[in-house]
């Protein structure tokens, strides 16, 4: 005899040897959760379309929260770098006067990886990362040197590999001007990791 034959002999045996109390308490158990079932059942897609949405919705907050956050730490860089390009030593174009203001810069903020002063040129002056200036460089095939070149305002870059670190980064180009004149172009990296980094915490 097959095993669904017998099945049903079984569940009457067994529900048979059930004392009274226990075969109350599976009818109100079983009364009890029937009607949870079927109104999870008939419910359940409009709760799924329901939380969908919530989901949907939280991270479109999420992305707009971190879209300020890092859109006000790149205004707050830029007013630094204003503020930077305005000093004398900076406007100077002199190396050994420029280097301490670079540092300034760059300590101020822990996320940028170095700050570079080129001439229109497209060649550095002065550096600070703790390395010396390579003169070998040139920022001419920069996109955002070109522009600070044409407009004389702010430029910023996508995320680029920094010529002089090799690591990912995003950088501020802020014009250096003197009497009106474009002399030179204020470069700060800020490394990709720690703008992640930042925004992550927040």
């Amino acid at each position: 005899m097959s095993v669904k034959a017998t099945l049903p002999t079984l569940l009457k045996q067994l529900w048979a040897g059930f004392s009274l109390r226990k075969k109350l308490s599976i009818a109100f158990v079983t009364m009890t959760l029937m009607p949870i079932l079927l109104v999870i059942a008939i419910t359940w897609q409009p709760y799924e379309q329901v939380m969908k949405a919530s989901i949907i919705e939280k991270n479109r907050t999420l992305a707009e929260y971190i879209a300020d956050d890092v859109n006000n730490i790149f205004e707050e860089r830029i007013r630094f770098l204003k503020n930077g390009v305005n000093n004398e030593n900076i406007k100077s174009m002199i190396a050994g006067q420029q280097t301490s203001i670079l540092r300034d810069i760059v300590t101020q903020y822990p996320d940028m990886q170095l700050a570079v002063v080129s001439d229109i040129s497209g060649r550095q002056i002065a550096r600070w990362d703790g390395q010396e200036p390579d003169h070998r460089i040139s920022y001419t095939d920069r996109e955002y040197f070109h522009t600070v070149l044409k407009t004389g305002e702010t430029a910023i870059s996508g995320v680029i590999v920094a010529k002089s670190t090799q690591k990912l980064g995003i950088v501020i180009a802020e014009p250096i001007k003197k009497d009106e004149t474009l002399v030179g172009i204020l470069i700060i990296n800020i490394e990709l990791n720690n703008l992640i980094q930042r925004v992550g915490d927040t």
